[in-house]
């Protein structure tokens, strides 16, 4: 009886083996193609690949059959980003070394592997995604990325030889669900979405509901802020499936964003009020709860009335949404969502005439959102700009402070 290959034993489809000790790259590139949903519900084709790639449909086939076009690193970066195949399936992580392999290292070079895989401290890297996160709600938490990298690529690094491999998939997915959060805030929503691709399969592989509802609706909230609602219901509904097996509080976190989605996505009046109780149902779970101090996820009263807030703009309803703002308890750490809540109310008071009242709040907002750096925040606050300034208020005093702040440094 053959004897399993690595990546059978860690989990993965029975590839063929390619020359150089690993699966097919082509073969894995077909598999995680054919499992990669387009918005259309369908999955990716070898025409979409080629379409993609700038390459011919015949390009593809060779490349998913024979593995020709497969050497360069860039175009296997791009497939692992697309597909979220895992790191190593694609060559690009060590394999792990068998027994006999072991057995027949160098001394040396054994406490070398060892020194690098055996003794990764996963207690402190869980440390410094708690301390990353925490500095990312407080501020931002973009100059850090390159050492985030560096941290996930280690974990990568020891998975395939970790006697801890369901704590080494726990903790890749709550990086890549940090770095998707910092890179969302950039408005590098594609990227983003990537990240969280490969969360969402990590969660899947390791069976951990809560941390899969938590990928799923982050990258809902990904898609809704790319205004993309068709894909963004759709990852909140894949959520909301997965409630019945999580605790009931996550509930509040999914039905909140969905709420806000079905509220975008719809000009027909009834259904943005069914969006809206959907919200409500939100902040009934929320109450019974608490605040939500979940890993890498927090909820609280506060945040269903700015996000409920939000939605009554959008619906046009602006006075409604000034007492919803109003009722949100405001933390002074909390830089980012200090900013959003300014933000919005100027945004609502301005749609009401209120500009003065509007240009104030924008003028605080500008202070915070430039100190951390948040283009989300930066673009809303771009568009109330250049409504203030077409408005019968632009030539004031008010808005002409507006633009020294937006074009000083």
């Amino acid at each position: 009886m053959a004897r399993n290959t690595w990546w059978v034993e860690m989990g993965y489809p029975n590839f063929e083996q390619g020359v150089d000790g690993f699966p097919r790259p082509g073969q894995v590139c077909a598999y995680y193609r054919q499992h990669t949903i387009k918005a259309d519900g369908k999955p990716w084709t070898q025409k979409d690949l080629a379409k993609a790639l700038g390459i011919s449909e015949q390009s593809v086939i060779k490349m998913e059959k024979k593995d020709v076009g497969l050497d360069s690193l860039t175009r296997r970066q791009f497939l692992i980003d697309t597909f979220s195949i895992p790191y190593i399936l694609m060559r690009m992580a060590p394999k792990p070394v068998s027994p006999v392999e072991q057995a027949l290292l160098a001394p040396a070079v054994q406490q070398a592997v060892h020194s690098t895989i055996h003794t990764v401290d996963l207690t402190a890297l869980r440390a410094d995604w708690q301390r990353y996160w925490t500095n990312n709600g407080r501020g931002t938490a973009w100059a850090s990325l390159p050492e985030i990298a560096a941290k996930v690529g280690l974990l990568y690094e020891v998975l395939p030889c970790s006697s801890q491999t369901y704590s080494v998939r726990e903790l890749l997915c709550l990086y890549h669900i940090l770095i998707a959060h910092i890179l969302r805030d950039q408005q590098a929503f594609s990227e983003a979405i990537a990240h969280l691709n490969r969360a969402v399969r990590l969660a899947k592989e390791i069976a951990h509901d809560e941390l899969r509802v938590n990928a799923l609706s982050r990258r809902g909230h990904a898609s809704f802020e790319s205004s993309d609602m068709e894909k963004a219901l759709i990852n909140y509904r894949a959520a909301e499936k997965l409630l019945p097996k999580v605790p009931h509080y996550m509930g509040g976190i999914v039905m909140l964003f969905m709420g806000h989605a079905q509220v975008e996505s719809t000009q027909d009046k009834q259904a943005q009020r069914q969006g809206l109780k959907t919200m409500d149902a939100a902040a009934n779970l929320i109450g019974l709860s608490g605040p939500i101090d979940y890993p890498s996820f927090q909820l609280d009263i506060a945040r269903y009335h700015l996000t409920k807030g939000e939605a009554l703009i959008g619906m046009g309803w602006n006075k409604d949404a000034v007492t919803e703002l109003s009722s949100a308890q405001r933390n002074p750490k909390l830089l980012r969502r200090t900013a959003y809540s300014d933000i919005l109310e100027a945004q609502a008071l301005a749609n009401q005439g209120k500009f003065d009242r509007a240009a104030s709040l924008l003028e605080s907002a500008i202070v915070v959102v430039k100190d951390i750096q948040s283009a989300v925040n930066a673009a809303r606050i771009g568009k109330l700009y250049t409504q203030l300034k077409a408005s019968t208020f632009g030539n004031n005093p008010e808005v002409a402070r507006l633009t020294y702040l937006l074009q000083s440094r």
